[in-house]
């Protein structure tokens, strides 16, 4: 076998190797068995495809980099823009139904939507009422079933570790619908976003 028709060998077992999602069939593994006779060629073919597949990932990592710079680079665009956007309809757009502001060109449809977002400044502050706990594992349930019998033979030595989040839901609607106040937290009233038609 000449060198002209290793290489092109080669260039078809890459081929395969990646429409097989670079797993080995039978058959593919059976045209990589070495032999004495071509153990050296081989070995040098099977570096350079090595070498080939490690350029071809260096170049797509550097290629998933820039991308997600790009991706980046848009999505601040676009919040930045809105922005903008929505200060302008606030203060030259006409008053909506619902006490929103609109605006029409004659290519688009502006208008703002209030949201009233829930704003947590301090963590800390939010009452111990308002969180709620899990505990995370990869038992199945029969086993945590067991486990949870058990614990109470070890509870002096057995402290479990649970992961903690704020119930934001129940927080917003007594801050919002009850009339509760909570320092660390508030609802914003202006906060509205940008729709576009």
């Amino acid at each position: 076998m000449n060198l002209f028709q290793l290489t092109e060998e080669y260039l078809y077992l890459m081929q395969d190797l990646e429409e097989n999602g670079g797993e080995l069939t039978e058959e593919i593994a059976e045209r990589l068995t070495m032999n004495s006779e071509d153990f050296a060629t081989k070995m040098d073919a099977y570096a350079n495809v090595i070498k080939n597949y490690e350029s071809n990932i260096v170049a797509i990592k550097n290629e998933q980099e820039r991308l997600k710079g790009l991706l980046v680079t848009a999505e601040n665009a676009i919040t930045s823009m809105k922005k903008v956007m929505t200060i302008g309809l606030e203060l030259y757009g006409e008053n909506g139904k619902t006490n929103n502001k609109i605006y029409k060109t004659p290519l688009h449809s502006y208008w703002n939507v209030y949201h009233k977002p829930l704003v947590i400044t301090e963590e800390a502050m939010i009452p111990d009422y308002y969180y709620r706990y899990s505990l995370k594992t990869k038992l199945p349930i029969d086993a945590m079933k067991e486990v949870e019998q058990s614990l109470a033979e070890y509870a002096d030595e057995f402290t479990p570790i649970f992961d903690a989040e704020i119930n934001k839901k129940e927080l917003k609607e007594d801050i919002e619908n009850n009339g509760v106040s909570i320092i660390g937290a508030y609802i914003d009233t202006k906060a509205s976003y940008l729709r576009i038609k």
